[in-house]
Parts: structure tokens; C-alpha cells; sequence
């Protein structure tokens, strides 16, 4: 069925991106905050000089991203930095991330790149809601969900409704899933190996509108996530949107 929202592209998928200002952007399908900063020469610095000055650069550009990072329809990092819960264990998790780039030019200047996890920063969020739980078993594997053509702000746990405006998904996770997945991932081709999260048997629907990362589906589906979510699927991260580049 996932074949279904299928489109060819010459092998190659489009991540989901949102641009965050200053070097730094959201990418939905790798789950990552990605933050690029560069510095040129200014005198008679050595590469490894100007390459260190650029990594601190990021560094400092991180926490700034970050803050920005929507992680439910109501809610950013940043407001939880008055959370004497959740704030203490997130806070020194942003200095965690890992160069994946570095550009050399031929004019002396150094560009580093730098990703941070969104489920590692965010794992103590996830872990605050999360559950133990076991339920029935259930056919389905996944839910994916086409909302292309319409204007989706995606962000970190979804809440998916029903027709009558019920809540039939909200990204709560089970702990065991909570340490290692997202609540859902962004793809713009359900054909991307991102997507295969949503299993070989997932209820695939198209959303009936959208209010920022809110998405309203139709009976079927919500009857679909309805099931998975007595059943033990919903909270291993299951749901996959597909939306526009």
C-alpha cells in the first residue's frame, strides 16, 4: 500500500527540512538539527586555527537552534527551559553534537557542520511521558499519512486526530522505544527508507487538514491508529507523514 504515495526520483529521496535561520535547519527525516558556520582567514592563521574558530562557532550557534526546535503543536525548546524537570537534563545535551562536514576553500576559509540528534536531545522528553505497557495483537504495523499540498509546520511528536476532533495520537512513546525513536518521521516519498518504519501492513491515509503539526484524518485512519494504539505499535514511533519538499 505504501506503494501507493510512491514517487519515482531518480533514486534519491528529499529530505523534510525546515530552515531555521543562521546557518541552521531542521532535517524531519534524518531527525537531526544541523548547524553550519564558516570562518575565513583573517591573517596569518593555519587551517587547524580557522577550522577551530568556525567548530566554535557552532558551538555557540547550537543552543540558539535549538531553542527553536518544535517539539509538539504547543510546544518549543525553548519553553522548557523553565522546567525544573525536564530543563537539567536537556540543557547539557546540546553540547553534544558530532561534526559531520568540513569544507576546505581555496580562499582559506573553513566551514564546519555540526548534527545533534533530535531523539538524543530530546530523549528526556520522551522519557517523561513514556509507558510500560503491552496490549493485543494487532495486523497493522504503522500508520502513514499524506499530507502533501498542504501546509504542514512538522515537528518532533505529532498529534493526530480524529473527524470529531478526538485525539487518537498524541507521540506518546514505551520506554523501551523512547531511548532509540522518534515518535514519527517526515519523509516527501513514502518510498524512502526512512518510511519503513510504518512496516509492511501500515494504514495509509490522506489527511483531512492540517493546523501546524495537528493533522486530522478520516474514520479509517482513525480507526486504524485507534488499534495500534491498544496495541503495543503506536509507541514504538510508528507514524510516518509524507508532505512537500
Amino acid at each position: 500500500m505504501i506503494a501507493l504515495l510512491a514517487v519515482a526520483w531518480g533514486g534519491t529521496f528529499e529530505p523534510v527540512v525546515t530552515e531555521l535561520g543562521g546557518g541552521a535547519r531542521i532535517d524531519w527525516t534524518e531527525l537531526v538539527l544541523l548547524v553550519e558556520q564558516g570562518r575565513a582567514r583573517s591573517g596569518s592563521e593555519g587551517t587547524k586555527a580557522v577550522e577551530e574558530l568556525a567548530r566554535r562557532d557552532v558551538d555557540r550557534a547550537m543552543g540558539p537552534a535549538a531553542a527553536q526546535i518544535r517539539i509538539s503543536p504547543d510546544d518549543t525548546l525553548a519553553g522548557l527551559q523553565d522546567s525544573p524537570e525536564l530543563w537539567p537534563s536537556i540543557e547539557p545535551r546540546i553540547g553534544r553534537w558530532v561534526e559531520t562536514e568540513n569544507r576546505y576553500h581555496s580562499s582559506g576559509k573553513v566551514t564546519v557542520i555540526g548534527a545533534l540528534s533530535l531523539v538524543e536531545l530530546l530523549k528526556p522528553v520522551s522519557m517523561a511521558t513514556a509507558t510500560s505497557r503491552t496490549g493485543p495483537a494487532t495486523d497493522l504495523t504503522g500508520v502513514v499519512l499524506d499530507a502533501r499540498g498542504m501546509e504542514v509546520a512538522p515537528c518532533f511528536a505529532p498529534e493526530v486526530r480524529g473527524p470529531g476532533g478526538e485525539t487518537v495520537y498524541d507521540g506518546r512513546m514505551w520506554l523501551e522505544s523512547a531511548v532509540e525513536h522518534a515518535p514519527a518521521v517526515w519523509v516527501t516519498d513514502a518510498a524512502d527508507p526512512a518510511a519503513d518504519r510504518a512496516g509492511s501492513n501500515p494504514v495509509v491515509s490522506r489527511v483531512k487538514s492540517v493546523d501546524g503539526c495537528v493533522l486530522t484524518v478520516p474514520e479509517r485512519a482513525a480507526t486504524g491508529l485507534a488499534e495500534l494504539a491498544e496495541s503495543r505499535l503506536a509507541g514504538e514511533g510508528r507514524l510516518v507523514v509524507v508532505v512537500d519538499p
